[in-house]
């Protein structure tokens, strides 16, 4: 439908208000018009906070998304993006996801340069600072993970990941400031490791949504969201790529000629590459925390899987009617 619909009955719902603008007594100022983008509406997210951006505080859906007009085709997509556009928790979620993915993306890109140019000041010098960055700064993650589930269990998702996201961005600071200090630089990255534990609670904090987002609405989203997923973070990829690309050429960076070449990068260099490698996670950070104090679908979940397994249990009734069946449950328990 996005390729053949010009948009000629929206336009004029608008400027007639009819339909979804019916009643609307205030001006409407049209700040865009967008499509989806093709099935199964992968760009939708990108294009609607793009148009809030550009200042859009409604966004309409046309009735093309639901009818299929002008070539009677329906979005077979219509409900599932509905349901998650209009979900604060969803957009949170993926919200942190790209964020995370962006700036891990810029920090394992640069580190290279971090460790040549920052704290070093040669290829062949950088060699020993990666190795050290990547043991000591990175060994929380290996063993850290057997220690995360406990203090879930004990704490809860949301406390345990605000939590670790503040001492993350602690860590960040750390080195941030001291970037050519390796005893803070190390320090820090075994910190900001630490903080960092909680973005393995993501995938249990994505499945309490979706499984809110059905309660909600009857239906399930997850082939939307994965989908949603995977295009967010190709783009995540290809931006951080692009973000560091950039910035060398921007900034002046000093190409070697030899990997034993001594060489003092500029100032304004050395900085862009301190804070693609930490910077980024510390925006990232700070923001999961602020996500976090506004992610409150935890503590919902207990009525909402006791709600939902009532339904399962209703639905399994009704289509047993009449045959004297029980439910596998009540079954096992005879």
């Amino acid at each position: 439908t996005e390729d053949y619909c010009p948009g000629t009955a929206d336009f004029r719902a608008v400027r007639e208000k009819t339909g979804a603008f019916a009643g609307l007594e205030e001006p409407i100022e049209l700040i865009g018009f967008v499509s989806c983008g093709g099935c199964p509406g992968k760009k939708a997210l990108l294009r609607a906070r793009e148009l809030v951006r550009r200042g859009a505080d409604t966004i309409a859906f046309a009735s093309c998304i639901q009818k299929g007009t002008p070539i009677g085709y329906p979005c077979p997509f219509a409900r599932q993006m509905k349901a998650c556009f209009f979900n604060r928790y969803w957009l949170l979620i993926m919200g942190m996801n790209v964020l995370t993915n962006l700036f891990n993306q810029l920090s394992n890109r640069s580190m290279v340069y971090y460790c040549n140019w920052v704290l070093g000041n040669s290829v062949d010098s950088g060699a020993l600072n990666q190795i050290m960055v990547n043991v000591i700064g990175q060994a929380p993650l290996g063993f850290g993970v057997f220690l995360l589930w406990p203090l879930v269990r004990k704490f809860g998702k949301r406390r345990v990941t605000l939590a670790g996201y503040l001492i993350g961005a602690a860590g960040c600071l750390m080195v941030l400031l001291h970037p050519g200090n390796m005893g803070f630089v190390l320090g820090g990255l075994f910190v900001k490791s630490i903080g960092s534990l909680p973005t393995y609670v993501m995938t249990a904090m994505l499945a309490e949504t979706l499984d809110y987002i059905e309660w909600k609405n009857d239906f399930r989203v997850d082939g939307f969201s994965a989908s949603m997923m995977s295009i967010l973070m190709t783009i995540a990829q290809g931006l951080g790529q692009s973000i560091l690309l950039g910035g060398i050429n921007l900034f002046g960076y000093i190409a070697p000629e030899a990997a034993d070449q001594v060489i003092v990068q500029p100032e304004a260099v050395q900085t862009f590459f301190n804070w693609c490698f930490v910077g980024g996670g510390l925006i990232s950070l700070l923001g999961g925390a602020l996500a976090m104090t506004f992610f409150d679908v935890e503590k919902k979940m207990p009525k909402v899987l006791e709600d939902m397994e009532k339904r399962k249990q209703i639905r399994y009734n009704d289509s047993q009617e009449g045959e004297g069946k029980t439910f596998p449950e009540q079954a096992d328990d005879q």
